[in-house]
């Protein structure tokens, strides 16, 4: 495999702090090539407020209402497409996506963490301690 070249990483949107009245932040997987100003971005959104969809896209990686990153693995190319294939095989799997009041954006993002630790894509114990900081629902 070559050197690493792409980030994978669970970016965070919002504050999320209940104290001030906000709902749980928002959280998205980002793969993206270093130096670029742009990411695949996997994520969950709830467009309507009643189900969530597995909405992919390509974005900037900085945005205003970023409010954090945390970097998960340095992938090569090949790395890079394998998580974006295994990533948008668990997206597009109905089964995988949260039922809306019951689990939300940051489930969906510690079950495909923890995937991807099932895969070796990303180092032992990811999957758990993201699914410890969930938002459930």
């Amino acid at each position: 495999m070559g050197s690493p070249t792409y980030g994978l990483s669970i970016n965070i949107y919002g504050r999320g702090d209940a104290k001030l009245g906000d709902g749980p932040s928002h959280m998205g997987i980002a793969i993206y090539k270093y130096s670029s100003s742009t990411c695949e971005m996997h994520h969950m959104r709830n467009p309507i407020d009643e189900d969530f969809v597995y909405d992919p896209r390509t974005q900037p990686l900085e945005d205003p209402i970023l409010k954090g990153r945390c970097e998960l693995a340095s992938l090569s190319s090949e790395q890079s497409q394998l998580a974006d294939n295994l990533i948008s095989a668990f997206g597009n799997d109905e089964s995988n996506i949260p039922e809306f009041g019951v689990g939300n954006c940051q489930d969906w993002v510690a079950g495909t963490v923890g995937m991807l630790e099932h895969a070796s894509v990303v180092s032992s114990g990811e999957g758990g301690f993201w699914k410890r900081r969930g938002g459930n629902g």
